[in-house]
């Protein structure tokens, strides 16, 4: 059962018949009616809709800083988009499902081949939420993150020296909501990498001092290396991010997959024929392996050595870091070659999924699939490069490297961004648009 208010949420139909109905008490489900008739009086108010009590008690600021204000209600706005983006994610897959569960004269239906105007009504919800999905990273997340990039809106001494000390160890670097995002939208191999130190956490949130955070490294199998998914970063966020079987977010993680299956099923329609097309896969030879060894060695180099100048010391490593530093080496490479020859076999498999996406968005009878596509690859685009470089930049701007974001600062979002970009969302379909762009 999923608790009170979000049971309502999670409340939704597809079927055209049934998006009207009322949400009722329901127990079993956990869902509430919110504006029951109660003796001929309808009692809701705007204030009680939105339950603004709530909402707006929901800002504790830790200094007397003005500043600190806005920050917190821009990082809200972040989650509060996100929760948005991640229920229209949800809706996406759910119509994803239906077709790729649909067999014979429904699966044609459903598809659009037969009568496209006879599924308007099923696919309305998907595609008005690919487009909602679309202006979130194209518009909102960017109008936030002014808030924060822009010195007349946001002054930066204000944050470095009065209120984000406060902070240890929370960072906008720990969003649950946005990791979820990124396994819809294909990265989940990526977040199975061991990239980012362990550190910062280990101190803050189990008080672990230097001695025992070294002690720790070299004895973990990790060497010190956690992903970016795990429960030391996310905390109270984990399940979100990795959600189980049965949670509400489960299906949000399934979406890239799910995706490619119901390609790959509309695929086996006669009429879409025998189109299978290459998608293309990842490096994995032994220099290219190599070189983004040396490129993420070098990077945790320079974040042990900024590391040690603040604290006073040498930024020479010591010998003991330096063997640590080839530990994490191979444990990043051990990963990132996992990753790259797991992903690489599933491409292998998407040569009829992209020969049918090629179909879809070219065929005047199916141009739902096209508008949904699309509107998914854009956003995908401004989230990898647009809203993280944005984002870079203002670390950069604001805290260099100090750290807290990503447990080491700005040069592992740099590292991580670079890496993002290699796992876009829905790849065969990408593959797709760029040949019938070519042609």
């Amino acid at each position: 059962m999923i608790p009170g208010h979000d049971a309502n949420w999670w409340s939704f139909s597809l079927d055209p018949e049934l998006r009207g109905e009322t949400v009722r008490d329901d127990p079993d489900k956990g869902t509430i009616e919110v504006n029951p008739e109660l003796d001929g009086k309808r009692l809701l108010s705007y204030h009680r809709y939105l339950r603004l009590d709530t909402l707006l008690s929901a800002q504790t600021p830790t200094s007397r800083a003005p500043d600190e204000r806005i920050f917190i209600i821009a990082h809200q706005m972040f989650e509060l988009v996100f929760k948005q983006m991640i229920f229209d994610l949800r809706v996406i897959a759910s119509t994803f499902r239906s077709v790729r569960e649909a067999e014979g004269p429904e699966l044609l239906r459903l598809v659009g081949i037969g009568n496209p105007a006879a599924v308007e009504d099923f696919w309305g919800p998907a595609r008005a939420s690919a487009a909602r999905v679309r202006h979130s990273c194209k518009r909102m997340v960017p109008s936030i993150m002014g808030y924060l990039a822009t010195d007349d809106l946001f002054d930066n001494r204000e944050f470095t020296e009065k209120f984000r000390p406060n902070l240890a160890a929370a960072s906008g670097f720990q969003s649950a909501q946005f990791r979820l995002i990124q396994r819809a939208l294909g990265k989940s191999p990526l977040l199975a990498v061991r990239l980012f130190p362990s550190d910062y956490y280990l101190k803050n949130y189990l008080g672990m001092d230097d001695a025992g955070i070294m002690q720790a490294a070299g004895e973990t199998e990790g060497a010190g290396l956690v992903r970016v998914v795990d429960g030391l970063i996310l905390r109270e966020g984990a399940d979100m991010a990795t959600p189980p079987p049965g949670s509400p977010y489960a299906p949000v993680a399934e979406l890239d997959a799910l995706a490619h299956d119901m390609l790959t099923r509309i695929s086996s329609i006669k009429e879409v024929g025998d189109s299978s097309c290459a998608v293309p896969m990842l490096a994995e030879d032994e220099t290219s392996l190599r070189e983004l060894e040396d490129a993420f060695r070098e990077r945790m180099r320079q974040g042990t050595e900024s590391i040690r100048k603040r604290c006073g010391l040498s930024p020479r490593l010591t010998e003991e870091e330096r063997s640590l530093l080839e530990r994490k080496g191979r444990v990043f490479r051990e990963d990132w070659s996992r990753a790259v020859r797991d992903d690489n076999n599933r491409r292998a498999r998407y040569g009829p999924a992209c020969g049918a996406a090629r179909f879809l968005c070219e065929d005047a009878r199916t141009l739902h699939f096209r508008d949904i596509f699309d509107a998914l690859l854009e956003a995908d685009s401004r989230l990898s490069e647009g809203f993280l470089l944005a984002h870079l930049h203002v670390v950069k701007r604001r805290l260099g490297e100090v750290p807290g974001t990503a447990g080491s600062g700005a040069s592992f979002l740099d590292f991580s961004q670079t890496l993002t970009v290699r796992f876009p969302a829905l790849i065969a379909v990408k593959a797709a648009r760029q040949r019938i762009c070519k042609t």
